[in-house]
């Protein structure tokens, strides 16, 4: 058993004085590497939050949820609509409801709208922010 620490003792006797010893198991010592990746991934700019799936876009009195299929179904207080997703990227999805002629644009915070192809730009409509 003796034979067995010498080892260490050596080990020990050879750091100065003042200096402070860490010792890590492997799980904490594998822990640290795991947050230390992270952290660099986070400074190279990439995004913090996990990546949604994007199927549930809520808000104060309703929500959009995806209904598969590239449809999409709205439900408020003032009744239910179909929309049909239209594409998609990192920031937002486009989403046309042929029936009205609205276009809608969900991104991780509001809710934009526009009424047909004659008006170029998407106006704010609701607050809110992606839930699954």
């Amino acid at each position: 058993m003796f034979r067995k620490c010498i080892p260490y003792l050596a080990i020990v006797a050879a750091i100065p004085l003042g200096t402070c010893l860490l010792l890590l198991t492997p799980a904490q010592a594998r822990a640290d590497h795991d947050r230390r990746e992270r952290r660099e991934w986070y400074e190279r700019g990439h995004d913090r939050r996990p990546e949604l799936r994007r199927l549930v876009w809520q808000y104060q009195g309703g929500f959009f949820k995806d209904a598969g299929n590239g449809q999409w179904v709205e439900s408020n207080a003032t009744g239910t609509y179909y929309f049909r997703e239209v594409g998609r990227n990192r920031e937002f999805v486009d989403l046309f409801d042929a029936s009205r002629g609205f276009a809608a644009r969900l991104y991780d915070n509001a809710m934009y709208l526009k009424q047909g192809n004659n008006d170029p730009v998407f106006s704010k409509f609701y607050d809110g922010c992606w839930t699954e």
